[in-house]
């Protein structure tokens, strides 16, 4: 059965990447901008976005650019689902920064020393070169692992024969 904010990949299967984390990521960018009257409103969507990758309604009128990026995040396939990196260049969190800076202003004190629970555009740049190198980081393990994977192989064969 598994918890409801499981991918469905953990509910499935023993091997699953960090891709889990993005549709757990859909989740929160759901229940933050939606409004649930009621347990059983948001178990309902709970389940359909579960089910059938997709977010309520009221959701998709209200925050159109945000309900898109959380069924592309609560995709049943992993390998629809956006990146980390691609998720922070995503227009919607743009949106969501310009608007802050708009409504501050560029002398306001609150612009100057910004709530530590909302992001600066320095500190999403900062987010985005720490999982740039990350995900360069992962991609040279990978071609390393595929290298020894192959190399692996070919002992098994040479030594097969």
């Amino acid at each position: 059965m598994g918890s409801p904010t499981q991918a469905p990949e953990q509910r499935t299967s023993e091997h699953y990447s960090c891709a889990v984390d993005m549709y757990a990521l859909g989740l929160v960018i759901m229940e933050l901008f939606t409004v649930f009257h009621t347990m059983s409103e948001r178990a309902v969507a709970f389940q359909e976005a579960r089910s059938r990758g997709i977010v309520p309604a009221t959701m998709d009128a209200q925050h159109p650019q945000l309900a898109a990026l959380a069924t592309q995040l609560l995709s049943n396939d992993p390998l629809l689902r956006p990146t980390a990196r691609q998720v922070l260049e995503h227009p919607a969190l743009m949106l969501l920064v310009d608007d802050r800076d708009d409504a501050l202003g560029a002398d306001s004190s609150a612009y100057n020393n910004p709530p530590s629970c909302v992001a600066t555009t320095e500190q999403l740049e900062d987010a985005r070169r720490v999982i740039t190198a990350q995900e360069d980081e992962i991609d040279t393990l990978r071609r390393q692992l595929q290298a020894a994977q192959d190399k692996l192989q070919r002992l098994q064969v040479d030594g097969g024969d």
